[in-house]
């Protein structure tokens, strides 16, 4: 069985599993491939102890299927989905305000630069995880010639309130707002769920989205016959950053209309499989762990 609750967080925490999810977006993202990770940032924010997948690709590749089979895969369709999502929410909305919740490495703010101006980003994530993310920035010289406005909102979800933060550094209640919520909610509990849902409907008065991924309650549960659950299961309670929260796929809707939300689109990442794992000829290239849903929702 899976922890009830996740392990207490500090400000100056370092968060393993961001960096290994960067190490998986850019070993796919390593030279041309018909599966290319379009994170082509993804390799600066690679932590010391996961470089060294980064010097073989095809064989980390190899040895990351081996550990948590459709891993790397599940990586590639989240982050060309959320990409793809952005995209048509910035064509439709230029003048916007973008938040990435618990941001980690990503680097959506930097490489969206050139598709739009003037656009606020707010990335909220443990002050350490954000500082350590604006060092490599800055000594990489990423940020040049970027012309969005990038704000640096550290939160730590279990004790700080999120809004309070936002509004702090200029967050516009009344500008339309795109919220990604990307490998979060399953390491958060199911109070603070809520509580961030209900505050975001309760402090959006213009067009609001949050688009999500999550993890299955039922392999929250225990049942770990899912492809590479067992697998990510032993990962992460060895690196001690447990998944703790879930909604089955058929109770999306429902537990968002409680918080005044609608769901716009939900799917679960097998469905999503033929889409972003085939090739031209329609043959599937490869699986993705399967105990996984990407949603979209937006504030009634």
């Amino acid at each position: 069985m899976y922890a009830t609750a996740t392990p207490m967080r500090n400000d100056d925490d370092f968060i393993q599993s961001a960096s290994i999810t960067a190490m998986m977006r850019a070993v796919l993202n390593s030279k041309e491939k018909e599966l290319k990770n379009p994170d082509y940032l993804a390799k600066f924010f690679v932590h010391e102890s996961w470089q060294s997948f980064l010097d073989d690709p095809d064989t980390s590749i190899d040895v990351l299927e081996k550990r948590i089979p459709g891993g790397v895969y599940y990586i590639f369709i989240r982050t060309k989905y959320f990409d793809e999502s952005l995209s048509k929410w910035l064509t439709k909305h230029p003048v916007s305000q973008i938040v990435l919740l618990g941001s980690g490495f990503d680097s959506r703010a930097l490489r969206f630069g050139k598709q739009t101006k003037n656009t606020d980003f707010y990335e909220v994530d443990l002050r350490s995880m954000l500082d350590y993310k604006r060092g490599i920035i800055e000594s990489n010289s990423l940020n040049i010639n970027n012309e969005n406005n990038i704000s640096y909102v550290p939160t730590n979800f279990q004790k700080d309130d999120l809004f309070t933060n936002l509004f702090e550094q200029g967050f516009d209640k009344q500008k339309p707002t795109y919220f990604l919520c990307e490998g979060v909610s399953f390491f958060l509990s199911k109070s603070i769920i809520e509580k961030l849902f209900s505050d975001i409907s309760a402090n959006t008065n213009a067009s609001t989205q949050v688009v999500l991924d999550y993890a299955f309650q039922d392999y929250i549960e225990g049942d770990l016959s899912y492809y590479g659950a067992k697998e990510t299961h032993q990962e992460l309670e060895a690196l001690n950053e447990p998944h703790v929260f879930g909604i089955n796929y058929k109770n999306i809707e429902k537990f968002f209309e409680s918080m005044r939300f609608e769901t716009r689109n939900n799917f679960t990442s097998s469905m999503l499989n033929a889409h972003y794992l085939g090739n031209k000829q329609g043959d599937t290239l490869a699986k993705s762990t399967s105990f996984f849903g990407l949603t979209e929702v937006k504030v009634r």
